[in-house]
């Protein structure tokens, strides 16, 4: 329970565990015990989409500042129905009260809590996904774990080397020269035989980039890694440019073969973020209140949309990614209130808000 401004917000785990698209909600109330109000504006903690998808089973705590975080279990799900991941995400109240958590592109790099001022308004540095849906190669692959799984914005899916030896790679071309701020490496399990954590449990890689494929330079040497780092995240000190990435295995650990969720490259492309959507379509279905269809033109130049939404015009605090389309089904509303949707284009170089007319439904 979070006390804010006199009321009581009492959060919950909703059901769904399974799905990739569970949350929280809350019930609101003037008094501790009660009787406590279901938010409207629930869940308050939900991110369906994404690399890394669901924000439930939470926890509200305050930093050394007094700002709000949520740490939250986030679904993969493939080794065990119940395989998670732990993710952290700033959290804050609306001039309205309403509790939201701020999930939009929260699996791109954010800023350390004590970075910035107000983190659920905004605690991104600005860098882009690069890379997605660009050309992988590898040294070798089993049949359902093809290259391009490393870089399809998917952590259910992977790339898995066929070899288990040492020496095993995966090439990412970024289709021109980019500059770079970080790389995230997530690795995968593929038939590891370890449970649980034991001595020496480590990811040992090269990192190297090239703008030939033929010239490479050492970005990250990891051959002699010590630390269990299933989620390896790189911030450069200085930015570089380059096309190429390629990572080569020199250890995976568990006996398993070198495979890799997402090899996520951040950072801004050479072109300039996209126009603006200036038109969007919103169908709720009369039968069905949870039920809404959505639609809007192509823009050029996007490599996707945002389409946030909410049960005011001013808290719009969830959200879908959409990439590769232009129309999105929502199945999840409340039936009572009424919603406000927009829909923001995004690129490598940024994302460009909504121009037209905040749509509403009934």
């Amino acid at each position: 329970m979070t006390k804010h401004d006199g009321r009581y917000h009492l959060q919950y785990a909703a059901p769904g565990t399974q799905w990739k698209a569970y949350g929280d909600g809350a019930g609101v109330s003037d008094h501790p015990l009660g009787p406590f109000s279901y938010a409207p504006n629930s869940p308050i903690s939900y991110k369906p989409t994404g690399f890394l998808g669901s924000a439930g089973h939470s926890a509200t705590f305050p930093d050394r500042d007094g700002r709000l975080w949520r740490i939250v279990t986030a679904l993969i799900g493939k080794n065990h129905g119940f395989e998670r991941r732990l993710a952290l995400y700033p959290q804050g109240f609306d001039p309205a009260g309403r509790m939201f958590t701020r999930t939009f592109l929260g699996d791109y790099p954010q800023f350390l809590p004590g970075q910035k001022p107000q983190p659920a308004l905004g605690n991104s540095p600005g860098w882009m996904l690069l890379g997605y849906g660009q050309p992988a190669t590898a040294s070798s692959s089993l049949p359902d774990h093809p290259p391009e799984s490393a870089c399809d914005e998917d952590i259910r899916t992977w790339w898995s080397a066929a070899g288990t030896a040492p020496g095993e790679w995966l090439t990412l071309d970024l289709g021109a020269q980019k500059t770079i701020h970080a790389i995230q490496l997530n690795f995968a399990e593929q038939d590891m035989t370890a449970r649980g954590r034991t001595a020496g449990f480590a990811q040992r890689y090269l990192l190297e980039y090239s703008n030939d494929a033929k010239t490479w330079s050492i970005l990250a040497d990891r051959r002699d890694n010590h630390r269990d780092a299933p989620h390896d995240y790189l911030e450069l000190r200085r930015p570089l440019s380059a096309r190429y990435l390629k990572l080569t295995d020199t250890g995976t650990p568990g006996g398993g073969r070198f495979s890799v969720r997402g090899l996520r490259v951040f950072g801004l492309g050479a072109d300039k973020a996209p126009p603006a959507v200036t038109t969007l379509t919103v169908t709720r279905d009369p039968t069905d209140r949870q039920k809404v269809i959505l639609s809007w033109p192509v823009v050029g130049g996007a490599s996707g949309t945002i389409i946030r939404y909410g049960v005011a015009p001013d808290a719009l605090w969830n959200q879908y990614e959409v990439r590769d389309k232009t129309t999105l089904t929502i199945q999840s509303l409340n039936a009572t209130p009424g919603y406000w949707f927009a829909a923001d284009a995004f690129n490598e170089s940024g994302v460009t808000p909504y121009a037209g007319r905040t749509v509403a439904t009934p």
